[in-house]
C-alpha cells in the first residue's frame, strides 16, 4: 500500500521548548488548507496515525503503521506552514510522518469498563 504523510513531527517553538514531550505537528504543503483543521482546537485530544521515521521511503513496505493518542496543546498559524498543531506526545519522534489525525471523542472513544 503506497500512502504518504500529510504531516511531519517537529520540534516544538521556542514558547514550549521546556515541556515535557512537546512537539509540533507541521503539515506537508498541499495539507495546509485551514480548513483541514478548522474547529480541532475544541477537543483536548487527537488520534495520530503515524509511521517509523524513514518509513516513507522504504520500497520494502516493511514499515509499521501505528496510532496515538496525543494531548492537543494548542492551534496556532506559523509563518509559511499555515496552522501548526502544538501536541505533547513523548514517544513521537522528531522526523516521523504522520498518515492521518482524527480528534479524539470521548463519548465513543471512552470506554466504561477499560481492561488491559
Amino acid at each position: 500500500m503506497d500512502i504518504q504523510p500529510v504531516a511531519y513531527i517537529c520540534k516544538p517553538d521556542k514558547t514550549r521548548s521546556d515541556v515535557d514531550g512537546a512537539r509540533s505537528v507541521v503539515f506537508e504543503g498541499r495539507y495546509r488548507d485551514p480548513n483541514a483543521v478548522r474547529g480541532i482546537e475544541g477537543f483536548s485530544h487527537l488520534w495520530v496515525l503515524w509511521g517509523e521515521p524513514g518509513m516513507e521511503d522504504d520500497e520494502s513496505g516493511d514499515g509499521r503503521v501505528q496510532l496515538a493518542c496525543v494531548s492537543l496543546a494548542g492551534v496556532r498559524k506559523a509563518s509559511g506552514l499555515g496552522s501548526v498543531l502544538d501536541i505533547v506526545a513523548g514517544e513521537l519522534e522528531v522526523g516521523t510522518p504522520v498518515y492521518d489525525i482524527k480528534p479524539y471523542i470521548i463519548m465513543s472513544d471512552a470506554f466504561d469498563e477499560e481492561q488491559g
